[in-house]
């Protein structure tokens, strides 16, 4: 796969000149030192090699979504990448790349061979793919769960009981969790399910969920379905939505959840359950994966009490072991405690052996104790070697002869056990010991026998570490040190042929029943590649759907299996097969992704590379649907700002080649040109094509992604100022996730409720949603969301005159921001607009200048980022009295906002345009304004557009008073109005203007007395001795005077004016 820049870079001495080429050879055209063409290059292009004077390097833009671009030098020296920060766009002159250049050889020549290297893949640059949404991706490797694995194994009869560990582990079951924790054959397994039949005879077992680990759990989504399997044991509806969202796929967010936030759900639903639970995990020695363990530590940190896990395990597992110990957490069985006391063992042989054991001395049963030291396997294993002595002379040679380390021991596996056997049954042993599991057509086909089922029953019942999965006796597998030392054996006594031979039978038994995931590991064991990457593109065409369709979405199950088999084709083989480069391709982006993880320039370069591959693949074959698919990931991945329109261009020929009937792929294209247009501040074209895609949704059934389209949809219309539909759609978006427990879409619904029920001035309920939206933010670790929470909360305490403490928890806010985070530049953007803000409304002119001062271009920016902070210099002009310059600059988007269906923003520029005017003395036209903001608003009932601005627009908004005809539109206008003067008396200041139309009469004033004080309209009557009747019209006159609704708000309006 290409792994070069596709520019260069180079300085040509003989020409005294540079020169940009492509990778192709091209000349692209020639510059000097300040060439004005290089800028506009570099603004277009995010990668680059060169070659100067002092040395050579390689260039990166690293584009955070929605923030700033920022070059990166790289250069391998040593054997290890090193990395330079080059700077911005503006500063990458040629001269500063011969300044890189030369650093770089300076280090050569200084550092040692680990010096600087980069380690962590946080420290690489992350173009555009751990910010961007989940692309769709290639059908992953996802097939049944062995269910063998998930029931108890079966144990020998002649077992002896171990009182002294039942006690221990009855007492452990008060903790979260018990490691036993020792080598190989120490008898986990057997004590854990012995302890477990003891607590059933007693009637003292809860639910049980057993889990068989092996090598190939190591995929974190393959070994969470497992766990939600096995809890499934706890109770039958545990765990189905999760298990499917890894199965299948997750709701398209923009960002792809971890596990841990994917957890949570099924953590709750554990918590639930009302009675106690065990699972127990075998073999979690196997388990290698850092992000396996990870979320095995968050599991077992949030685990409810009534849940207990069992781990069974060579070694200790890299877990907080320290910390668990010292809270009590953690019981722990290791080898000390396992080994077979000396009476555990004289019980033990005589027991196992009750014919041969009356010949034992107790100088042998102390022979046996020390040469065996307590370990079960060896007991077994010295069992079989004494088994049939019929002598004390053989029972001493035996013994004598049963010694050494662990490779003594395999080698005792194949003479003494092994040779033993008939010659059909090594043979059979030798053949099937490829094999993880066994069952008997699959041993047939392997073996090319006829009666395996019989072998398999006669090797388990001569103990022949053999071990029944299952109690039906289907399914089986051999002890592990057995089977390695019967694979040694089978390397040295068949040929590399026929081994090859004996993995591609198991393949093709696995592919004839579906198991397509196993028959790809028997075809690399067989060293057939061709075929591999045959029965891996069969697996990624499965189901007949394209790739870039709903299902495939979101998540990546077993992306790293993927990634893992695509790494072991040659790129010839890779090259053949276009949808093979695809699949590559989106194991890169989401193993990246799934691991939290910025993928290294050298991954990025092999992303592109193999996405070309698949392009001139299917260009190639005229296969223009999936061409269009290779479009429709190329503009996911690319979808940043800097490169909306070239992903949006991307994103419409994909909809150009998509097939009609691909209705899952169509609608995620337009899903993608959806977004673009939001980011481009397109608004009546998003809205039209996340209609589309509501269409699409609803036609394929899919809630998750409905749900989505539910969110973004609701932002298009808060943004064009239609507050009833935006409530509906996120009142139905959070009722849907409080169903399932989606705390991602509860939390981004509980945040455009907050915003909805603020511009509502509806204050204390937006202060309860945010607040708790900021909750479920930490919990999900999610500081994009904390810090638009902790904004509009900052924004809830300067309605309530708190500018203070609105701007300590702005501080606060940007003093713990990550300084990893990746949008990090974005939001320190936005946390600081909304301090001068602040700052601004206290009349801090010196701090907003400062401010804005302090602002650096170029810096890629949302264009709604940038309205606001247009907006708020505008404000600031308005308070330097420069009405003008205010008017020039509102006036240079306004047109804009108001034709692409900005609606929002255009009324908060008309209110700013009409305060400017004001100031000009221009009353007719600044009433205009305000007329037109008022016609638009009054219906959805936005409040604070108005109240936000201050007296000064309450000023202005008294004068429309007298010529506002609707009714309507007079009781909002009033409405305003109350408001003004109410939060101007909470802050100690008396409004300047009469909000009341007409004087109450003295009896007017003497009802509204009476209604204050708690009287009912009877009760008014009988006080004032006047009819009911005439109670309830001075009732009514007073509601329409003070333009309130019912006795709540006219007492309030009473005592906000001062009536009483």
């Amino acid at each position: 796969m290409p792994k070069c820049a596709r520019y260069t870079l180079a300085w040509l001495a003989k020409d005294d000149c540079y020169e940009l080429r492509k990778r192709e050879g091209e000349t692209h055209y020639r510059l000097q030192m300040d060439d004005n063409q290089w800028p506009i290059w570099l603004a277009e292009h995010a990668s680059f090699s060169f070659q100067g004077k002092q040395g050579h390097l390689s260039l990166l833009k690293e584009t955070r979504a929605r923030g700033t671009g920022y070059w990166y030098a790289y250069r391998n020296l040593n054997r290890c990448t090193r990395k330079l920060y080059a700077g911005r766009t503006v500063d990458l002159t040629i001269a500063h790349l011969e300044e890189l250049a030369e650093a770089f050889t300076q280090k050569a020549a200084s550092s040692s061979p680990n010096k600087n290297t980069l380690t962590s893949p946080s420290e690489l640059p992350s173009p555009a793919l751990h910010d961007a949404p989940a692309e769709p991706s290639p059908q992953q490797p996802v097939g049944p769960l062995l269910e063998p694995k998930l029931r108890l194994p079966r144990i020998p009869a002649t077992q002896i009981e171990r009182e002294r560990l039942f006690t221990i582990l009855d007492a452990a079951l008060e903790r979260n969790l018990t490691l036993l924790c020792a080598p190989a054959g120490f008898g986990k397994t057997t004590l854990a399910c012995q302890w477990l039949n003891a607590r059933r005879i007693q009637a003292q077992c809860s639910p049980v969920a057993w889990i068989s680990l092996d090598t190939r759990d190591n995929d974190p989504i393959l070994f969470w379905r497992y766990i939600i399997t096995a809890c499934q044991n706890f109770h039958a509806d545990i765990g189905h939505t999760l298990f499917e969202q890894l199965s299948v796929g997750l709701p398209p967010s923009l960002e792809l959840p971890s596990l841990e936030q994917l957890l949570t759900p099924l953590l709750n639903e554990l918590m639930h359950i009302a009675h106690s639970g065990l699972l127990i995990l075998e073999d979690y020695h196997l388990i290698t994966e850092a992000r396996i363990h990870e979320t095995m530590v968050f599991f077992l940190e949030h685990l409810p009490a009534t849940i207990h896990v069992m781990m069974l395990t060579r070694h200790e597992p890299p877990f907080p072991l320290i910390r668990w110990r010292a809270r009590g957490e953690l019981c722990e069985v290791q080898a000390t405690d396992l080994r077979f006391s000396q009476e555990e063992t004289i019980r033990f042989f005589r027991r196992t052996l009750p014919s041969e054991s009356v010949l034992f001395s107790t100088e042998d049963l102390q022979q046996m104790h020390e040469r065996v030291e307590g370990w079960a396997a060896g007991l077994r294993l010295l069992a079989l070697t004494l088994q049939g002595r019929v002598s004390h002379q053989g029972l001493t040679h035996a013994l004598t002869h049963f010694a050494g380390e662990q490779h003594s021991l395999q080698k005792y596996f194949v003479t003494e056990v092994l040779n033993a056997q008939p010659k059909k049954f090594q043979d059979f042993l030798l053949q099937t010991s490829i094999l993880d599991r066994l069952t008997g057509g699959l041993c047939d086909f392997v073996a090319t026998c006829h009666d395996s089922e019989r072998i398999l029953e006669d090797i388990e019942h001569a103990g022949l570490f053999l071990e029944a999965l299952d109690g039906s006796g289907k399914w089986y597998r051999y002890h592990a040190l057995f089977a390695e030392a019967m694979q040694a054996e089978a390397r040295r006594r068949l040929s590399a042929d026929t081994l090859r031979t004996l993995y591609r039978r198991a393949s093709k038994w696995y592919t004839r029943q579906n198991m397509l995931t196993k028959a790809i590991e028997a075809t690399f064991q067989a060293q057939d590649i061709r075929q591999a990457a045959a029965l891996i593109e069969q697996l990624l065409e499965k189901p007949a759907t394209f790739l870039f369709g709903t299902q495939l979405f979101q998540h990546a199950p077993q992306f790293h299996t993927l990634r893992r088999w695509l790494e072991q084709l040659p790129e010839e083989v890779l090259r053949s097969h276009p949808l093979l480069c695809l699949g590559y391709a989106a194991s890169l982006v989401f193993v990246s992704v799934q691991e939290q993880s910025t993928p290294s320039p050298e991954t990025i370069v092999r992303l592109f590379g193999t996405l070309q591959l698949a392009e001139e693949g299917w260009r190639y074959e005229g296969n223009l649907a999936r061409l269009g698919e290779v479009y429709a990931f190329r503009a996911m991945i690319l979808r940043q700002p800097g490169a909306i329109g070239e992903a949006m261009s991307y994103a419409r020929q994909s909809l150009a080649l998509l097939p009609l009937d691909a209705l899952e792929s169509r609608g995620m294209v337009l899903w993608l040109i959806g977004m673009g247009e939001i980011q481009e501040g397109h608004f009546h074209a998003a809205r039209e094509t996340f209609l589309k895609v509501r269409a699409f949704c609803e036609a394929l059934g899919n809630a998750g992604i409905m749900r989505a389209n539910t969110g973004w949809l609701s932002k298009v219309y808060f943004a064009q100022g239609e507050l009833h539909q935006t409530d509906m759609l996120l009142r139905q978006l959070l009722a849907e996730a409080r169903a399932i427990e989606d705390i991602d879409d509860i939390c981004d619904a509980l945040l455009g409720l907050a915003q909805l029920t603020y511009v509502w001035n509806e204050l204390a309920n937006a202060e309860k949603q945010a607040q708790e939206a900021l909750e479920l933010a930490h919990q999900l670790a999610n500081e994009e969301l904390q810090v638009q929470a902790t904004l509009l909360l900052a924004r809830i305490d300067q309605a309530h005159g708190l500018t203070p403490a609105a701007r300590q928890r702005c501080s606060e806010l940007l003093a713990r921001l990550s300084p990893t985070l990746p949008l990090r530049s974005q939001l320190v953007r936005e946390i600081c607009a909304m301090q001068a803000q602040l700052a601004l409304i206290q009349g801090d002119l010196a701090t907003v200048e400062r401010w804005w001062n302090s602002l650096t271009e170029p810096i890629q920016l949302p264009l709604a980022l940038r309205e606001y902070e247009n907006l708020l210099r505008a404000r600031w002009l308005l308070a330097q009295g420069q009405a003008e310059s205010a008017l020039k600059l509102l006036h240079d988007w306004q047109d804009d906002a108001q034709k692409e269906g900005r609606i929002a923003r255009a009324w908060e520029g008309q209110l700013l345009m009409a305060q400017a005017y004001a100031t000009l003395k221009n009353a007719p036209l600044a009433r205009k304004l305000l007329r037109d903001v008022l016609e638009g608003v009054y219906i959805e009932g936005n409040m604070r557009l108005f109240l936000d601005e201050g007296e000064a627009l309450a000023t202005l908004l008294q004068t429309l008073l007298p010529i506002v005809q609707n009714s309507a539109q007079r009781a909002f206008l009033r409405r305003l109005l109350f408001a003004f003067a109410q939060e101007q008396t909470a802050h100690g200041q008396q409004p300047s203007y009469s909000l009341v139309a007409q004087p109450l009469s003295k009896q007017e004033q003497r009802v509204l007395h009476l209604l204050t004080v708690g009287h009912t309209n009877p009760e008014i009557a009988h006080e004032l001795v006047i009819s009911l009747n005439t109670a309830k019209t001075h009732v009514q006159s007073i509601y329409r005077k003070l333009n309130v609704t019912n006795r709540v708000e006219a007492c309030e309006v009473a005592r906000i004016l001062k009536l009483l």
